[in-house]
């Protein structure tokens, strides 16, 4: 983590520890390959391999949880209100582990899936 907190100093700022948007995520090598949200302002990408996202500024890992509500999944009343639907309850940590690996934001596959099935045409020689 010392060598992520060096390298933002000498590509960002001065001020790592004060950065809300900075995840760091520690499943790898910093020195081989740094997975960081400093360049892009976006957490980095969820893996099923034992690596933890940490926070600087809060001192904290993520939850599952919390990564859940990250790909957008109404785990948190606010989410589930916005959605209209009831709070998705994370009743096994394990799991919800496991389903926030190498994933993407549900609400970008119902989009691509929209604009597929809007770009489709019936043909009435395909039956």
């Amino acid at each position: 983590m010392k060598f992520a907190i060096r390298k933002y100093r000498v590509r960002i700022g001065p001020h790592p520890h004060s950065d809300d948007g900075f995840f760091i995520f520690l499943g790898d090598p910093p020195s081989k390959r740094l997975c960081w949200s400093a360049r892009s302002r976006k957490i980095p990408t969820f893996r099923r391999n034992n690596g933890k996202m940490f926070h600087l500024k809060s001192q904290s890992w993520l939850t599952p949880r919390d990564k859940l509500a990250c790909l957008g999944l109404p785990v948190t009343s606010a989410t589930a209100t916005a959605m209209g639907i009831p709070i998705i309850p994370v009743k096994d940590r394990l799991r919800a582990g496991s389903v926030t690996g190498n994933s993407f934001h549900f609400a970008t596959a119902a989009c691509v899936q929209l604009v597929a099935l809007s770009c489709y045409k019936m043909d009435r020689d395909s039956f």
